[in-house]
């Protein structure tokens, strides 16, 4: 049984674990809440620079509003029962509470990734500017580069081939990598869905439509080629750029080596006289 009145202490209450980290931060949103209700008041009577901090964080919510990975309550976050107006070390050490309270991995992700933007600056913010000592910044590092690390496992940044937009990381098992609908962004590390594929464009209208499987029946039919660039892709081994005898004209695409007409004469090297 909560001690507490207020609907979004007793919430953050549920959802973390009963341990004094969460008992200390349920103290401090509640006296600041009992302290003033609006910022302007907080300023009077702290006489310092005052932040309003979510109780219940905005982005564990599925309506919230903020970047990242979408949250798992239900309701309205940016409610004034959701407000603490806190100071800045309150702020800073309300969010490094929030950090040691999570009961799932994600509850713990997007806490450590608070923690960490808390020493960002933005117009018209004073951040925390106590020293940190090295064993808990050395802590907060290591858990958010964990934290990203397990994120980005079976994932890889894609980008869409027609506009360039960026689209963040998407799994390797999704299918628009077979499709082409989304290519790898450009970086020093091969994109692991690339493997056994080429970016190919039509041979006809010489539009491109993406990365490609090299067993596609398109690259033998001559119905796709691929896009220019320093590399010669796979589908350019064993093939050959070849023109007719008769007419001398291209045929217009890469001709397989294993073609039979290499052999009968009727196609030859384009740069061989005839």
């Amino acid at each position: 049984m909560s001690i507490y009145t207020n609907s979004f202490i007793q919430v953050i209450q549920s959802i973390s674990l009963p341990n004094k980290y969460t008992k200390w931060y349920c103290q401090i949103v509640a006296r600041a809440q009992h302290r003033a209700t609006a910022k302007k008041a907080a300023e009077t009577i702290c006489n310092c620079y005052i932040e309003r901090h979510h109780i219940v964080p905005d982005s564990f919510y599925v309506d919230s509003t903020r970047p990242g990975a979408t949250g798992w309550l239900a309701g309205k976050p940016n409610q004034s029962a959701n407000y603490a107006f806190v100071t800045n070390q309150e702020h800073f050490l309300c969010h490094w509470l929030l950090s040691k309270m999570g009961t799932t991995q994600v509850y713990h992700s997007k806490m450590i990734n608070a923690l960490n933007n808390m020493r960002r600056r933005g117009k018209g913010q004073e951040r925390y500017d106590t020293p940190i000592t090295s064993r808990v910044y050395a802590n907060i590092k290591g858990e958010l580069a964990e934290r990203n690390s397990d994120l980005a496992k079976g994932t890889a940044s894609a980008k869409s081939p027609i506009t360039g937009e960026q689209l963040g990381r998407i799994s390797v098992t999704d299918t628009r990598w077979v499709t082409g609908e989304i290519v790898g962004v450009t970086s020093k590390n091969a994109n692991p869905t690339a493997l056994n594929t080429a970016r190919a464009k039509c041979a006809k209208t010489g539009k491109s439509i993406g990365c490609v499987s090299l067993n596609d029946p398109r690259w033998v039919a001559g119905e796709i080629v691929g896009v220019c660039s320093g590399n010669k892709y796979e589908t350019t081994q064993k093939t050959g750029v070849a023109k007719f005898r008769a007419t001398g004209l291209s045929v217009g695409y890469r001709v397989p080596l294993t073609d039979p007409r290499w052999a009968t004469g009727e196609i030859v090297g384009f740069n061989r006289k005839i």
